[in-house]
């Protein structure tokens, strides 16, 4: 399994451009409506990021936005999965993600593990 995670700052387009070719499905949503088109997605994202602009930058721009991760079981293993075994495996790999400690890289109390 390949799994990559970059910050992005074309967050809108990469949104667009993953659901409109038809090539990807929405499998999990936290904390969203189960129905929400990724532009809705998006949208409330952008505006959470405004409200909590003072706050969380200092006065600094965010210039990258979003996070893409691109996560890509091998094709012999995940042949006929289901959209459950899919979520199973979403929900895998937050909590891995979130698990890494970053804080010793980054020299910042903000990048230890949320877990």
């Amino acid at each position: 399994m390949i799994a990559k995670a970059a910050a992005i700052s074309h967050g809108g387009n990469a949104m667009r451009y993953v659901t409109t070719k038809d090539r990807s499905d929405i499998v999990m949503v936290n904390h969203l409506p189960e129905d929400i088109s990724p532009d809705a997605m998006y949208q409330r994202m952008v505006l959470l990021q405004k409200m909590l602009a003072k706050e969380e930058r200092r006065g600094r721009p965010l210039l990258r936005n979003m996070i893409r991760i691109e996560l890509s079981p091998d094709t012999t293993e995940s042949r006929g999965w289901t959209l459950e075994e899919w979520r199973k495996l979403a929900e895998e790999f937050i909590r891995t993600f979130d698990g890494i400690d970053m804080s010793k890289r980054t020299r910042r109390k903000s990048s230890t593990p949320i877990i």
